[in-house]
């Protein structure tokens, strides 16, 4: 007869393999910027792939046309959204370029510049995302910026 073969046994690291692994990285808390870039590029994604779903017109204005842009700045939110700095320039770039979609808005009155028209719901959304774009902007720009941990050698 041959002896039974020894129990397995659990598998418990040792001290040399948990060293060998990186250690994990704390997840960041998002900077009002990301959050920004994340909230209102998910907001104007839903906005303008609704838009361009219900059959937006292309026509000279047409809310097509708004419906890129839309689209357009959302992308660029979210892509930045990842890196503090990135998104903090973004927020930066599109709270100008609302700022500025506003007071052609205003000069125009119901389109800007002949192509993308201007309703009621545009003249609160485009001042609203103008002004916290810029704010955050300025607030990140002038809040000190916290070091970063030393990584473990």
């Amino acid at each position: 007869m041959q002896p039974d073969p020894p129990a397995a046994s659990p598998r418990v690291p040792t001290a040399s393999a948990a060293s060998s692994r990186p250690p994990r990285r704390r997840r960041e808390r998002p900077t009002p910027a990301q959050s920004y870039a994340i909230l209102v590029g998910a907001f104007l994604t839903l906005r303008g792939a609704s838009t361009l779903l219900a059959g937006a017109s292309f026509a000279r204005p047409g809310d097509g046309w708004r419906a890129v842009y839309q689209l357009t700045v959302a992308a660029v939110l979210l892509l930045s959204a990842r890196r503090r700095s990135s998104a903090r320039a973004a927020v930066l770039a599109v709270g100008a370029f609302y700022a500025l979609v506003t007071l052609l808005g205003i000069l125009g009155g119901h389109d800007i510049l002949g192509v993308v028209p201007v309703d009621a719901r545009d003249k609160v959304v485009h001042p609203l995302l103008a002004l916290a774009g810029l704010a955050i902007a300025a607030w990140e720009t002038r809040a000190p910026r916290r070091p970063r941990p030393a990584a473990a050698a």
